[in-house]
């Protein structure tokens, strides 16, 4: 099914309700199940989001017998901020039938506690989650003393379970860290305990780091070294109630889209300290900027990659990924198709075996982009059909997998316009300007020199009372009060003087700069006469405070207006940058000076 996405229509500064982190959630049910099988109690896990990988894994503990009851946390929360309450089995099963659908970490997690479990299971998922490597898995099980197939390597597989011995195993997880993962979480219920020797280099390492942490969260400790993990027999406790963080994977698309769109997505509930892989990405996106090639291992972030390589499509350099093999086992061959769609919008690619190679900046060109069931695909098309008109997309609904209200964020995004900053020169018209752009855009239009003398009465008289350094810092407060989402401010024309006014321009607004020719300036000051800056008189100090502040006004201006306009074509040419803004950043007009 196509799907046609609306571009953005200007700047925006949203805060998206992001989802609990998918990667926690499984690894959590998956322990409160044992935790709970074990007598410990019950866990409540908040914050748990509704992605189909979440249901996968729901599912398959509900059909090995565990208790498991979703709900909301309280009346008014929607399906972002789910309730699960997991208990032990509450019934005997005979035999049962586990659907992974796509779920590649459910799928392993439930084959390694299905081996633990008395009862028959036969794991299984759809065409492409067969096609996904379990050998390596299914051979560590076997030699545990697990009953699976001798010649099993894929999906589906029969496993009759019953309480493992475990002891001494060798693992070979170059394919999949989730291999790892899945015997460490149900390390602790083996009768000998469980000590798993790598053979080979380790996929995704990060996301072994996460697993060891949530196993602490339930009192289990993970003695290693460098190529050894080992987790003694031990009952694991529950925390009693877990909430599980925002998702990192999930927020990598707003962190993208904030710096091509020259917008802010808001994430507060994100955890810098995060243990999930995915909060590194700012730092890769740090590295990404400004021109000349650039090379950034993605091993660990492999969920990342298509945002990534959206990015770089748009800046000016070659970027080379590398560590990229094990993405071609996932939902899809990710290195394949990325560089067959990306080719086909117009953006220039290569490949090897472990690497893909982008060529920026990129002028995309109409197309409809090809999903290929893959939800990570679909999020970061996304990102292009956003910024540039003419790109479709066919089967983005797979997008459920991780974040099922990712349009819908999306759609209230694009309602959301950031603030629009105007600055510039005493008479450079930013007032006058600021009325006009806002009734066009249907903004709130709001003067910072108007607002101040509302409050403190005539500026030159404040001026002449307390002096221009006092006046600076009522400013810099009256601005962090003004600067909200949703309106367009004229700012004094000094405003920008200050290093924190700066500073908070950057964060809250997008800037454009009136740039304006010194006999209009001149001619306009005459006519409205403004306190002297400098102690000299106003005419004459023109050109010196106008040379003082050019460098201030570059340094901040996301775009600047040309001078020697009507209020009309001031007002044409700011919607314009604004629009051009939003938009992938090759395609702007070469006669606005943008700066995204």
């Amino acid at each position: 099914m196509s799907f046609a996405v609306e571009p953005l229509p200007l700047p925006f500064d949203f805060a998206p309700r992001l989802p609990g982190s998918k990667s926690i959630a499984q690894r959590a049910l998956l322990l409160a199940a044992q935790a709970a099988d074990g007598g410990s109690g019950t866990t409540t896990l908040d914050h748990v989001t509704s992605s189909d990988d979440v249901a996968a894994m729901e599912r398959g503990l509900v059909a090995l017998g565990f208790a498991v009851a979703r709900g909301r946390s309280l009346p008014h929360d929607d399906e972002a901020n789910e309730r699960v309450v997991v208990g032990a089995r509450d019934r005997a099963i005979g035999a049962a039938t586990l659907d992974a659908d796509l779920a590649g970490t459910a799928a392993r997690f439930l084959v390694a506690l299905a081996a633990t479990t008395p009862g028959r299971f036969t794991v299984t998922g759809r065409a492409r989650l067969q096609e996904r490597p379990f050998a390596e898995l299914f051979a560590a099980l076997r030699s545990l003393g697990a009953a699976l197939p001798a010649d099993a390597e894929r999906l589906p597989v029969t496993i009759e379970g019953a309480p493992l011995r475990g002891g001494h195993v060798r693992l070979d997880a170059s394919r999949s860290s989730q291999f790892l993962s899945a015997l460490l979480l149900i390390a602790p219920r083996c009768e000998r305990g469980l000590e798993i020797e790598l053979v080979g280099a380790l996929a995704s390492a990060p996301y072994v780091e996460l697993t060891i942490e949530l196993l602490a969260r339930f009192g289990v400790v993970v003695e290693r070294d460098r190529a050894s993990y080992r987790v003694a027999p031990q009952p694991l406790r529950t925390p009693g109630t877990l909430r599980i963080e925002d998702d990192w994977s999930a927020a990598g698309a707003w962190l993208v889209l904030e710096r091509l769109a020259s917008s802010r997505a808001r994430t507060p509930g994100l955890a810098a300290a995060s243990r999930q892989p995915d909060a590194a990405l700012p730092a890769l996106l740090d590295a990404l900027e400004g021109d000349g090639p650039r090379t950034l291992d993605v091993g660990g972030v492999p969920d990342q990659l298509m945002n990534l390589a959206v990015f770089a499509a748009a800046r000016r350099g070659t970027t080379r990924f590398t560590g990229a093999a094990n993405l071609r086992w996932k939902e899809s061959d990710r290195v394949a198709v990325l560089a067959r769609e990306l080719a086909r919008a117009g953006v220039a690619v290569e490949t090897s075996a472990d690497a893909l190679v982008v060529h920026g900046p990129a002028p995309l060109r109409s197309a409809a982009l090809e999903c290929a069931g893959d939800h990570r695909m679909a999020i970061a098309f996304t990102l292009l059909a956003t910024l540039q008109p003419g790109l479709a997309l066919i089967g983005a609904e797979c997008v459920t997998k991780s974040d099922p209200r990712f349009f819908e964020q999306l759609a209230a995004a694009r309602a959301a316009p950031r603030c629009v900053a105007l600055v510039g020169m005493r008479g450079a018209g930013k007032s006058t300007l600021a009325v006009a752009l806002a009734e066009r855009l249907r903004l709130a239009a709001l003067d910072a020199d108007v607002e101040f003398e509302r409050r403190h009465g005539p500026l030159a008289a404040f001026v002449a009372a307390h002096g221009w350094p006092h006046f600076r810092e009522v400013e810099a407060a009256l601005l962090a009060e003004l600067l909200a989402p949703g309106r367009v401010v004229a700012l004094g024309g000094g405003a920008i003087e200050s290093a924190a006014n700066r500073a908070l321009l950057r964060r809250e607004a997008v800037v454009l700069h009136l740039d304006e020719s010194l006999p209009t300036l001149s001619a306009r000051l005459a006519a409205t006469p403004r306190p002297s800056l400098t102690g000299a008189d106003p005419q004459s100090e023109l050109a010196e405070v106008a040379a003082r502040r050019a460098p201030l006004y570059r340094e901040i201006a996301a775009a600047t207006l040309p001078p020697d306009r009507t209020v009309e074509q001031r007002r044409d040419e700011a919607i314009a940058a604004l629009t051009a803004l939003a938009r992938w950043p090759a395609a702007a007009p070469p006669a606005l000076r943008l700066r995204h």
